[in-house]
């Protein structure tokens, strides 16, 4: 709908205009107090909802940092979880190798034969 911005601004214009007129009668026409409690009540309101959006947004920015920063220590946690794994898979590869070398270096050791799928290949 490209036609509702439209209307709002022309409604909030004639809005605060009426109230702009309305405050400027009661003042020229002897209904000043009366106008002075209106303004101080939307005076009051305002900076209320002022605080009221300063503490939102400061309970919003605690809230994105918080989750930055756990966001950050799962990260953390994930990168050395995969660093400790790699030293583990490392540690496993060099104990297979010095296995291997054991027990190539003992008496009557013999090469395990070859797999199946090589022993029928046409030797060249």
């Amino acid at each position: 709908l490209q036609i509702a911005p439209a209307l709002l601004n022309i409604l909030f214009t004639a809005l605060v205009g009426g109230l702009a007129l309305a405050f400027g009668l009661a003042f020229g026409l002897g209904g000043q107090d009366a106008a002075r409690k209106w303004l101080a009540r939307g005076e009051a309101s305002a900076s209320d909802a002022a605080v009221r959006i300063s503490q939102a947004q400061q309970a919003n920015n605690d809230q994105a940092r918080a989750e930055q920063y756990r966001a950050q220590q799962i990260q953390a946690q994930q990168a050395q979880a995969q660093q400790q794994l790699q030293a583990q898979q490392m540690q496993a590869e060099q104990l297979r190798a010095q296995q291997l070398q054991a027990q190539q270096t003992q008496p009557g050791y013999q090469q395990p034969f070859a797999a199946p799928d090589q022993m029928n290949r046409p030797t060249q």
